[in-house]
């Protein structure tokens, strides 16, 4: 193993053979690339905690995605105030109808759509 010497004065051990000796290259030493993986780390257990906050809201809300994100260009969500919602049961409720109930019934929504089949006449 080689010893590096970072820039703060401390010295960290990073293998010859490593990923991290190839990185070092391009950061500089491993006490930077150790700094940089902490920071994307980071930035990612933000952008999960913020999508996990968001997704709550929505499931205890009893709206979609698309009806929390494009309120005023849905028509029948645009006379409402915008903390009415008219699928919305409750918190309780939508979270047991999200979780438990839309997994035992799930939605056709395809038949839901395009509406019933046509009759054909004989």
């Amino acid at each position: 193993m080689t010893a590096t010497v970072c820039g703060t004065g401390g010295s960290c051990i990073c293998p010859s053979h490593s990923i991290a000796n190839i990185l070092v290259g391009f950061v500089g030493c491993c006490c930077c690339l150790l700094v940089l993986a902490l920071v994307v780390l980071g930035f990612g257990i933000l952008v999960l905690t913020m999508l996990v906050a968001i997704h709550s809201y929505v499931i205890v809300s009893g709206v979609t995605t698309w009806e929390s994100l494009s309120r005023r260009r849905i028509s029948y969500l645009k006379d409402l105030t915008p903390s009415a919602s008219p699928f919305d049961q409750g918190c309780l409720k939508n979270t047991w109808w999200f979780f438990v109930l839309s997994y035992r019934n799930p939605t056709d929504w395809k038949q839901v759509y395009n509406g019933p089949p046509p009759v054909r006449s004989v």
